[in-house]
């Protein structure tokens, strides 16, 4: 792992604090929907710089956030997260939206998380829409050709970083996998 790798793993640390604190929660549960959420959380500086220190790793950014809102997700009263939960997800979406796929499907399980199930209900249609209209069924050709549409505009050269190879998406896959089943117990 390169330095500006190991930086951006050191860096998260700092906006997973940032984002979980009672105070980004309190500003966001007062929000009345979920295009205000949206909104609000586009112009988020916190957000932003988050989904900047992507570019030093996609990889390793992406299976961390993943890590994280399994961490969030298996504590005991994950409904003290909820707007963190759906604060990452917009991240992943926006980074890698294969990866945002597979932890909505998950969050959609969940209860008790309202932000965070809206957000997921929003990225799964928005994937399995892209699916039915294709004729390609794989996530990695949606992160491929993910384009810019009611999701949201992303940088084009933060949008190419984020194509990544089979070799990097069988690699998340099988760690994507194990975090689940860890967090699962």
């Amino acid at each position: 792992m390169n330095s500006g790798a190991r930086r951006c793993l050191v860096d998260l640390h700092k906006y997973f604090c940032r984002i979980d604190s009672q105070e980004f929660q309190v500003r966001y549960s007062v929000l009345s929907g979920f295009s205000s959420l949206r909104r609000t959380l586009a112009k988020d500086k916190t957000i932003s710089e988050l989904t900047v220190i992507a570019q030093n790793d996609i990889l390793n950014w992406s299976l961390a956030v993943c890590e994280h809102i399994y961490k969030l997700l298996a504590e005991s009263d994950s409904r003290m997260y909820d707007e963190s939960i759906a604060a990452y997800l917009y991240c992943l979406e926006r980074i890698d939206l294969s990866a945002a796929y597979k932890v909505s499907r998950r969050v959609l399980h969940m209860g008790g998380i309202w932000w965070s199930l809206w957000m997921s209900r929003y990225i799964v249609k928005y994937v399995e829409r892209i699916q039915e209209y294709s004729d390609f069924s794989s996530t990695e050709y949606i992160n491929t050709n993910y384009k810019t549409g009611d999701v949201g505009a992303m940088d084009n050269s933060l949008r190419r970083n984020a194509l990544s190879t089979k070799f990097q998406t069988a690699k998340q896959d099988t760690v994507l996998h194990s975090v689940e089943l860890a967090f699962a117990s």
